[in-house]
């Protein structure tokens, strides 16, 4: 079983002997959403430091949010980069196609893993969305 979740409310600790993965997806600046919404250290705190726990953060703007990430989150919490998925933003097709690369390279550069969102670039394409 495979849990995603956005970090801001720390899980039962019943969860964890049931939950294999955990994919943690804190929001960042860009998402809008106030700082004191998005940011609990507390639960980021035990997601750092759970079993099979990943962190995933969705990327607009590359070098702004590189930074937001190492100083807010890496750094303080000592989250490996072995254990950071970085995903560009947006909505449609076209967006992900623009912003891809830029965050591919990025993910290369930093030595982290990159995900697409396909899920939006075929279903765009296929609708015709």
């Amino acid at each position: 079983v495979e849990l995603e979740n956005e970090c801001v409310i720390k899980p039962m600790p019943q969860l964890f002997e049931w939950i294999n993965y955990w994919i943690n997806s804190p929001k960042l600046k860009n998402s809008g959403v106030p700082f004191e919404k998005r940011f609990n250290r507390n639960a980021i705190g035990e997601m750092a430091y759970a079993d099979k726990s990943w962190f995933k953060f969705v990327i607009d703007k590359v070098d702004y949010d590189w930074i937001e990430i190492e100083e807010n989150y890496l750094k303080p919490f000592g989250i490996s980069k072995s254990r950071v998925i970085l995903m560009p933003q947006g909505q449609t097709r076209e967006e992900i196609l623009e912003k891809g690369p830029q965050v591919a390279e990025l993910a290369i550069k930093q030595g982290v893993r990159y995900c697409s969102r396909e899920h939006i670039v075929l279903w765009n394409k296929k609708i015709g969305v």
